[in-house]
């Protein structure tokens, strides 16, 4: 056990994490509780939005409300091949934030839910500080597997990026 583990409350720990795959990037997770609904979405229904950020796709229109559609790939600074393929339907996870903003991003596949022991947790400032990448501003944790450490994105610095000038 290391010391940063014991130190954190459980509460801290995501119980439940939802694995979804982003093409450039591999496997991403998001704290399960901090997700809503899953969704595909044609994507000629996407209003697109002019002068916001390249990463906002544009706004679909989900139970009576607007709700902001983002490619994290462009978020992140990544550029792939799968990213700038056209589609007629982009698959759609909703995340949450404070206040109850709502965002929904693209993601290229849902993969399953892991959970478990908070041993497999790590924070995100006793990662290895050579290891930096672009995901950093997001990233809250890192969840430990066999094959390596997997991302834990923070919702509300998706937020903070999309409102920052």
């Amino acid at each position: 056990m290391t010391d940063s583990v014991l130190s954190l409350p459980l509460s801290g720990i995501p119980q439940r994490l939802l694995r979804f795959h982003l093409a450039g990037t591999g496997s991403l997770l998001f704290d399960l509780a901090k997700t809503g609904q899953v969704f595909e979405v044609e994507t000629d229904t996407i209003l697109p939005i002019p002068e916001m950020p390249e990463a906002v796709i544009g706004i679909h229109r989900l139970r009576e409300r607007a709700l902001w559609l983002i490619d994290l790939g462009l978020l992140f600074g990544i550029q792939s091949e799968d990213l700038n393929r056209p589609q007629a339907f982009l698959t759609i996870l909703t995340v949450q934030g404070s206040g109850g903003r709502q965002l929904g991003i693209v993601v290229d596949q849902l993969e399953d839910i892991v959970g478990g022991d908070p041993l497999q947790w790590l924070p995100f400032q006793d990662r290895d500080p050579t290891l930096r990448n672009s995901l950093d501003p997001f990233v809250q944790g890192w969840w430990k597997t066999s094959t390596g450490l997997i991302p834990v994105l923070d919702p509300e610095a998706l937020f903070e990026a999309l409102a920052a000038p």
